[in-house]
């Protein structure tokens, strides 16, 4: 009997000294498979690092500058061209509802479509003091005009902080 638990117990030695051969192995090939990767990984790195150097190399103003004088017999743009902010149109009013506009416009003219003349109007309107209302949105309504807090009688007080109401 303790020969055969003796053998069983070897047994599972064996078993057990394999898994853990097998498991060991295992590992160091999957940390030379992510080794390897970083390795790629880092490779690329540089190539990508190269890469954006030559890319600011090529696209040097100077350079470009160079090439375009050079092939396409562009010359450099003077200081006298370059403008100043003053010197820029307003900006024209633009509504939010072009085509809200559009159809209103068509039933102010008889139905005569007249995109130019609503823009007039629109333009002129945006001169005024008040900002236009569309038709989607109505125009705020005024609130009355309420009575001064000094003139109110106020109730008298319970002496009754949080509770229900009843004295105990």
């Amino acid at each position: 009997m303790l020969r055969g638990l003796n053998i069983i117990a070897v047994g599972g030695l064996i078993a057990a000294a394999a898994v853990v051969y097998d498991v060991k192995y295992s590992a160091t090939y999957e940390a030379q498979k992510v080794a390897r990767l970083n390795n790629e990984i880092n490779r690329e790195r540089e190539k990508i690092a190269g890469l954006k150097a030559e890319w600011s190399v090529l696209s040097a103003p100077d350079r470009i500058q160079r090439l375009a004088s050079k092939y396409l017999g562009m010359k450099q743009l003077a200081v006298t061209h370059i403008g100043s902010f003053a010197s820029l149109p307003e900006r024209l009013y633009t509504s939010a509802d072009p085509i809200g506009d559009i159809i209103n416009s068509l039933g102010h003219n008889g139905g005569k479509r007249d995109p130019i003349g609503t823009i007039i109007e629109k333009l002129e309107s945006a001169k005024a003091d008040e900002p236009e209302a569309t038709g989607s949105v109505p125009a705020p309504a005024q609130p009355e005009a309420a009575e001064p807090a000094g003139d109110m009688e106020l109730p008298e007080p319970t002496g009754d902080i949080g509770g229900d109401g009843q004295d105990n």
